[in-house]
């Protein structure tokens, strides 16, 4: 499913994940609501603000210790397009 999502990168960390690049940033949007997404190829860091053009996996994830969420559980969301503080990512 193709997904776009919006927000604040508020950690960094690991998922246990069969496909692809397990490291993710956490990212919380406006609302409240965090993602983790599987960046790959892409750099950033805590406090960037990204855009990210993507796919949704099946799997669901609980929420992070320590993070605050709106949704208790979540799915992953790999990222195929990305900004990077308004500057696009190749």
């Amino acid at each position: 499913m193709d997904y776009y999502f919006t927000g604040e990168i508020i950690q960094l960390n690991i998922i246990e994940n069969s496909v692809g690049d397990p490291s993710v940033w956490l990212v919380r949007n406006e609302h409240g609501y965090v993602i983790p997404i599987q960046h790959s190829y892409f750099e950033a860091k805590v406090g960037d603000t990204v855009e990210v053009w993507g796919t949704l996996s099946g799997n669901g994830y609980t929420n992070v210790e320590g993070v605050g969420n709106v949704v208790g559980q979540t799915g992953s969301m790999h990222a195929m397009l990305v900004t990077v503080n308004e500057e696009p990512q190749y």
